[in-house]
């Protein structure tokens, strides 16, 4: 995705506009700050282009290395890149990819199959898997404008794709629509947002992606993988840490029969299917899904960061100020029909140049007073953790250098799992396709994969980041029985009867292998290819589970793309 670069106008302003969430430039700047031994401060993204080139400016005066003294200069120089008062955003892409395996499930692979699930509404709901694949290919077209002056900035980028179920079944195999209703525009992500920044404050108000802590591949409270959020965040910053509280509303659209269900419960509270449920009875049903994401992040030295992270999900009534309470998971609301408390700890260290190591720690909900002793269990756990290691403190490579990347992630089966549906730890997107017919996706707000898995996630990468760069990466995946719908046939996700570390039930593995690579022709033109070897392991196919070796499904990807950049 292209940068959004825009100006200020005066020489105290403040260049507040917004650096995308999935620009590579965070990776490059990320390296200069390993590499000499200290964390980055990129754990809340996206950030103002002033507050990255203020800390590449501040690390270039630590270094003796003059090359990398030229390299940050050359990335603060393309980050400050001035425009005028108001700038086009133009950028073109176009794929072509094979895909085999297609009588099975489709060209896009499912986890679970691409047949969806029928409600009775006649609305067809997907598993999130489709987007994560068709996401990575390129827009077709990105147009809009920016804005800046005097530490106040925006811009409105409509982008144009065609629909995940398009790119699933068409037959020519390019990423250009066969005809106009191909085109996802009915959900056409109108990425827009309008900023003031101005330290020790930074305020926004708009629609784009949102990533908070330091995983790489995803994290376990507000994940990039997300399409996008409407959302408005309130910041307080200085050198060495950070309050930021973040507020998304989220599609409060349930079906008739997730609404039916709703309302017998509400009428009949003794039926409640929570433990407390038939005692305390709180039960709110308005059309309102809210994500309040409240994040510390303090940085006591250069090669450690420390986050605490609180999350509110309230459903089924419109926020109040309570709801902004910074130790609200103490308040005895596990399974009071509105809430959902989840918080996270993380810590990110360099120890030594070249080194960075992450962890992160999220506690789903807590059980207090008239709450324990029940059935219940609101204690379920994720856990993440990796490390990056990089080749250049210790010795030199050529043209390029070396990047090993590791992430695990196990999430309990319990992990965000609610059985009302307003409160369910999802974020709904209706979409309108021409083969699919119209339906919905709902994606985990935590772990992109969801409860109930185990994934390790590996790359190692040559070259140099903006330039060129070939990569090497391996996935595994098992996912259990359990997921944001229940267990198997059960709702009723306090049930203790049914725990167990993950993948629960009968796991569902599967196992990635992907080598890419691209390189930058100039600062506007981008070509990149790429194969991936997919096999799954379908759980739900006996004659598979008994002769693995012959009835797994393997899918062979392999693709190229281009984008430009014209503005």
């Amino acid at each position: 995705m292209m940068l959004i670069l825009l100006c200020s106008v005066t020489g105290t302003a403040q260049e507040s506009w917004l650096i995308p969430v999935d620009d590579p430039v965070y990776k490059q700047a990320e390296e200069f700050f390993i590499t000499e031994g200290a964390v980055s401060p990129f754990e809340m993204l996206p950030m103002p282009a002033e507050e990255l080139k203020e800390a590449l400016e501040k690390l270039g005066k630590k270094t003796n290395d003059m090359e990398k003294v030229s390299r940050i200069r050359a990335l603060n120089e393309t980050v400050a890149m001035p425009f005028p008062f108001i700038s086009p955003i133009l950028e073109l892409g176009i794929s072509a990819f094979l895909n085999t395996q297609t009588d099975r499930y489709g060209r896009i692979p499912l986890l679970e199959g691409i047949d969806g699930v029928l409600d009775d509404d006649g609305l067809k709901m997907y598993h999130y898997p489709v987007y994560y694949e068709t996401a990575s290919l390129p827009s077709m077209l990105t147009a809009g404008f920016q804005f800046q002056y005097n530490g106040f900035a925006g811009y409105f980028a409509p982008t144009l794709r065609e629909t995940s179920f398009g790119l699933a079944q068409d037959n020519d195999f390019i990423s250009i629509p066969e005809d106009i209703e191909q085109i996802d525009i009915a959900n056409t992500p109108l990425r827009g947002i309008g900023n003031w920044y101005s330290p020790p404050f930074d305020i926004r108000i708009g629609r784009d992606k949102l990533h908070s802590g330091p995983g790489k591949y995803s994290t376990l409270t507000l994940s990039k993988t997300m399409p996008y959020f409407d959302y408005t965040r309130f910041r307080f910053f200085h050198e060495w840490f950070s309050l930021a509280v973040t507020v998304a509303a989220l599609n409060p659209v349930i079906s008739n029969m997730e609404s039916v269900y709703l309302d017998y419960i509400y009428d009949h509270p003794d039926e409640h299917p929570d433990p407390n449920g038939p005692k305390n009875g709180k039960i709110f049903r308005d059309r309102y899904k809210t994500y309040i994401h409240s994040h510390l992040l303090i940085r006591p030295f250069s090669w450690l960061s420390v986050s605490i992270i609180q999350t509110n999900l309230v459903g089924g009534r419109s926020i109040d100020f309570a709801d902004f309470n910074p130790f609200i998971i103490f308040h005895n609301n596990w399974d009071d029909g509105t809430y959902g408390v989840p918080v996270s700890v993380s810590v990110t260290v360099v120890p030594v140049k070249g080194i960075k190591v992450y962890a992160e720690y999220l506690f789903f909900d807590a059980a207090f007073g008239d709450e324990v002793g029940v059935s219940t269990n609101p204690g379920a756990s994720a856990l993440m953790a990796g490390f990056s290691l990089l080749s250049q403190p210790f010795f030199e490579a050529g043209p390029g250098r070396f990047r090993l990347d590791f992430e695990a992630t196990y999430t309990d089966a319990y992990t965000w799992g609610d059985y009302y549906d307003l409160v369910k730890f999802t974020s709904r997107f209706m979409f309108l396709d021409h083969a699919a017919g119209r339906y919905w996706m709902d994606f985990p707000l935590g772990f992109y994969l969801g409860p109930d898995c185990l994934d390790l996630h590996a790359s190692l990468a040559y070259g140099r980041p903006g330039e060129w760069e070939l990569e090497l990466e391996w996935q595994t995946t098992g996912q259990g029985s359990a997921d944001l719908y229940g267990y198997g046939d059960d709702t009723d996700f306090s049930d203790a009867t049914n725990t167990g570390s993950a993948p629960t039930g009968t796991a569902q593995w599967s196992h990635r292998f992907r080598l890419g690579g691209y390189y930058a022709i100039d600062e506007s033109i981008t070509i990149s290819v790429w194969y991936q070897l997919l096999i799954v392991n379908n759980r739900f196919d006996p004659a598979a589970r008994e002769n693995i070796l012959n009835d797994n499904y393997v899918f062979h990807f392999a693709g190229t793309a281009i984008t430009w950049k014209i503005f």
